[in-house]
């Protein structure tokens, strides 16, 4: 616990069940996870505020009072018509 400056979650095709171990491997002053995802088209920003507030939580449970927001989304390619296979950097640093 607490030995990470980032974590990558490149586990398709969902890394949702792997998000609090993710947030227990970062520091407590924080760093980036990046968050791999197969996600519809329609959903992307639902998804987006979703995952932020699921890592606030998680850190939350941890005493890990953070700032989490996600800066950047990448298209990696389609996964099925409509679905994208998403990376999402989340930053996560003291509030």
């Amino acid at each position: 616990h607490g030995i990470a400056d980032r974590v990558l979650l490149g586990l398709l095709p969902s890394s949702e069940y792997a998000w609090p171990i993710a947030v227990a491997c970062l520091k407590e002053g924080g760093g980036v996870l990046h968050v791999h995802e197969n996600v519809s088209e329609a959903d992307q920003q639902a998804w987006v505020m979703r995952l932020e507030a699921e890592i606030r939580a998680a850190g939350a449970r941890l005493g890990r009072r953070w700032t989490v927001s996600c800066g950047h989304v990448e298209r990696v390619k389609t996964f099925a018509p409509r679905v994208w296979h998403l990376v999402a950097d989340v930053s996560c640093s003291p509030a």
